[in-house]
């Protein structure tokens, strides 16, 4: 609906006719055809010409005062961030169709979306991301910002599920006792002392690795039990992988179980210090991230990681420098 700017009434809808319906088709189309072109060519400038902004020409300098020539003097109207931008979408497109070997046609990824993508460096996360992204837009064929950042999240989400699930061996299954069941609610489990002590703290993941104790304290590594030494040689407490419940504030109500190598208490300040083994690898950073934000939401704000080899070869360099990271924060 339409008011005429001059009586201030509706004005009645008007449409293109046949031919002017034509003209715009062919407009539009071009446009899109240009635009494919442009990416193209400034991609092309960028990675094939200038090898990713390793050379520069001798008449005109380097992409980025080229794209600034064309800005300023040749008055077109993209800003030099817009041109690396574009070549940076483009370059997404042609990892996901060359290097992913995922097929595209037909679907149109925004340049935005792209941009979003780009921020993942490594290949098989970023390739997770796209699938599940993909399979989420699958009946609108479009692709947007949003639908990544989705997609990220869901990633996030189903291997934080995974890192909580605990592996049980299957001759040691739960039994449940049906008197206290009623008494505790349906979702309790009851083992009998009996047959294995029940313990929130160092619990198993896998049943072939090795547990390690120490003062009664169980560990999943040797790194562990020497940084647990080096707490205690300083006096400070400490609770070792221990199971805690938290809140994820991202949804109502949703809480989870989550555990930290070391909760430490020192000086009235709670840290929690991580021994990152073999497993945590450049390719999970994101997600320990996103692990170690949910203890921060939870007031726990000092965390720290250190790898196992320096954990276990220099535990009170580590201990030491840790809670002088304790100390600065106010």
């Amino acid at each position: 609906m339409e008011i005429d700017p001059v009586t201030g009434g509706i004005m009645k809808e008007k449409y293109l006719s046949e031919k002017e319906e034509l003209e715009c088709n062919r407009t539009i189309t071009s446009i899109i055809k240009c635009n494919n072109q442009l990416e193209y060519l400034l991609w092309h400038l960028k990675y094939n010409v200038f090898k990713n902004d390793t050379k520069k020409s001798i008449k005109y300098g380097s992409f980025a005062q080229i794209c600034t020539q064309l800005y300023k003097e040749k008055k077109i109207s993209l800003a030099p961030t817009t041109c690396y931008e574009i070549a940076w979408a483009y370059e997404e497109k042609r990892i996901i169709k060359d290097v992913i070997k995922i097929d595209i046609t037909g679907v149109d990824i925004s340049v935005h979306a792209r941009l979003e993508l780009r921020k993942e460096t490594d290949i098989k996360i970023k390739e997770k991301i796209f699938r599940i992204a993909l399979s989420n837009a699958a009946r609108k064929n479009n692709i947007t910002h949003k639908d990544i950042k989705n997609a990220r999240f869901q990633l996030e989400e189903q291997l934080i599920k995974t890192e909580e699930m605990v592996l049980i061996p299957s001759n040691k299954q739960t039994q449940i006792g049906s008197s206290k069941s009623s008494q505790i609610g349906e979702d309790v489990g009851v083992i009998s002392c009996a047959d294995e002590v029940v313990n929130n703290q160092g619990v198993p993941f896998y049943p072939n690795k090795p547990i390690y104790t120490w003062q009664g304290i169980r560990f999943r590594s040797k790194a562990e039990v020497q940084i647990a030494k080096a707490l205690d040689r300083v006096n400070v407490s400490f609770l070792a992988n221990c199971v805690v419940r938290l809140t994820d504030p991202r949804k109502t109500g949703n809480r989870r179980n989550m555990e930290a190598d070391f909760v430490v208490l020192y000086e009235g300040k709670l840290g929690i210090l991580e021994v990152d083994g073999p497993s945590h690898k450049p390719e999970t950073r994101a997600i320990e991230q996103e692990r170690d934000r949910l203890f921060q939401h939870n007031g726990i704000p000092i965390i720290q990681r250190f790898t196992h080899s320096k954990c276990e070869q220099h535990p009170d360099d580590v201990v030491e420098e840790f809670l002088q990271i304790i100390k600065k924060v106010g």
